[in-house]
This record gives structure tokens, sequence and C-alpha cells, in this order.
């Protein structure tokens, strides 16, 4: 399991993971990262390499009662972010909120994926309505270790997929 791989092995399955991304053709623009979580891979660099290039950063911001993600502006994956509800770190309030018509790529955590898009979330369906927004018009790519991939992720009709998954080894096509 990852909790049982160590941290330096993270992190270099990590940069491996933002040097893929950053190959990708829709690295550009207004990108929705994740801040990192837990085991989770951290792309903090591949953060700072975007924001180099003068893209824009978004980070979700979780509005519990409309049950929903809000895409908002963020320097970095780091210092800027505030612990949120369950310690998931994010924007603070007043950050700007950018219209998810507006962002270019959203990269989606997960428990684990398959090689046709499925996703094993956290169990909030927070992406999953992301995802199923009528405002999106760009890929969604899953971001996870090699050894999160699995053979089938269980789906409901509620679940969504995304359109590809990039792991320290390769970047997968799942369209």
């Amino acid at each position: 399991t990852l909790s049982a791989t160590s941290a330096p092995q993270r992190h270099v399955w990590s940069d491996a993971i933002c040097r893929h991304l950053e190959a990708h053709p829709a690295f550009i623009g207004a990108v929705l990262f994740y801040a990192p979580f837990g085991t989770e891979a951290d792309l903090s660099p591949a953060a700072a390499t975007h924001a180099t290039r003068r893209g824009t950063l978004c980070v979700p911001r979780i509005d519990w009662a409309a049950g929903q993600m809000l895409p908002t502006v963020v320097p970095d994956l780091g210092p800027s972010l505030i612990p949120g509800a369950r310690s998931v770190p994010e924007p603070p309030a007043g950050a700007p909120v950018l219209p998810l018509s507006e962002i270019k790529l959203i990269l989606v955590p997960g428990l684990a994926f398959d090689l046709r898009g499925g996703r094993l979330g956290r169990g909030g369906g927070f992406y999953d309505r992301l995802l199923a927004s009528p405002e999106r018009r760009c890929p969604a790519i899953g971001i996870c270790f090699h050894a999160q991939l699995v053979d089938a992720v269980p789906m409901e009709r509620h679940d969504q997929r995304v359109d590809g998954v990039i792991t320290e080894q390769r970047r997968f096509d799942c369209s």
C-alpha cells in the first residue's frame, strides 16, 4: 500500500508525474490542481512550472452548503493554502473564483483508477458533480501512482469518468 511506501519514494514518483503532466498538450491556461492530501501525488513542482509560464493556478474550495467545488485562483500549492474541512488544504475565503468554463484542464486525485477512466474517490461526490457540470469544457486527468491502477473501479450511475490518467510511469488515454 502507499502508506507503506516511503515519503522520499513518493516524492520521486511525484516528480515523474509532474514531468508527464508538464508535457501534456492541455497543460496551458487555467489548470485546476488539487492540494495534496495524505499519500496523494504532490504536484507542487508542476504548479510552480505552470505559474512561471503565466498559467493560472486554481485549487478547489469546497462550498459545503451548495455541495460543490469552486475553482479558486491561488499563487501556489503551499503557503497560500489553509486547512479546510477534514484538514484538506484549500484557498482562503476571499480568493477569486474562476468560472469552470474557463478551466482548460482538471487534475483529479483518487484512491484508485482504471484505464477506462473509472475513479474511486473519497466518497463526497464533489469531483463527480464538478465533472458532470454542463459548464465543463476541458479534459479531466486522473493523477495517481502506478500502484493505484486497478483492473476495474466499480462505477455507480452518478460516477464520472476521467479522460486520462497520469502515473509516474506514463500517460494513459482513457477516451
